[in-house]
């Protein structure tokens, strides 16, 4: 999905100048938080006029996983064929536990050496927290059990918020919380009206002009 040039951005910040997003898939991930995510960047693209964003779909071994819904999203790449991402977002769902295997660990802590942002939406938090890479970071969860999460992960600092960015860590909710997530992050690098324009767009009314 959009292989061609993105618009470059000067800013200061490495979170407000993110423009290629790469998608960890995992098997069962949740199909809505994954769509919620990339169809703000699509849609950041048409109302900015410009290829400011493109996306691309990974999985550990570039072969596609079907989503907890059973569709699979394709084409599916590693992370070598995609190209070094400017984040790294884990898209998990249900039975993350066993989706989330050595191979995805190993994955996500090279690239965490190689200085990348890393995200996670829905259950995709847990990757990252099973890897040691959100310790002593505030994030969010969509989990049932979150009390064996604080347990589980003593240096996790988890917050009931829709969507978290501590740093280079960004993390949100499942269902349609990965929207607010990327229109916080259009607003960043485009500016808030086309985040807002992106919000009317999907009838929203929590993103307003400046």
């Amino acid at each position: 999905m959009m292989e061609s040039d993105v618009t470059s951005a000067t800013n200061e910040s490495p979170l407000e100048s993110l423009a290629h997003f790469g998608f960890l898939t995992l098997r069962n991930f949740s199909m809505i938080a994954f769509t919620n995510a990339v169809e703000v960047l699509r849609m950041a693209n048409s109302v900015g006029r410009a290829q400011h964003y493109r996306w691309s779909i990974l999985t550990p071994d570039g072969v596609p996983v079907r989503a907890s819904n059973g569709i699979a999203v394709k084409p599916a790449r590693t992370l070598e064929e995609a190209g070094r991402p400017d984040v790294l977002i884990v898209c998990g769902g249900t039975g993350i536990r066993s989706a989330v295997d050595n191979s995805v660990r190993a994955l996500l802590e090279d690239v965490a050496q190689q200085g990348l942002p890393l995200g996670g939406i829905c259950t995709g938090a847990y990757a990252l927290m099973s890897a040691g890479l959100l310790d002593d970071y505030r994030c969010t969860a969509d989990w049932e059990g979150l009390s064996e999460l604080h347990k589980e992960f003593p240096r996790v600092h988890f917050v009931d918020e829709l969507f978290v960015i501590d740093r280079d860590r960004l993390t949100s909710a499942g269902g349609t919380a990965p929207l607010d997530l990327m229109l916080s992050l259009v607003g960043c690098r485009l500016g808030q009206n086309v985040a807002a324009q992106v919000s009317q767009q999907y009838s929203l009314e929590r993103v307003q002009r400046n």
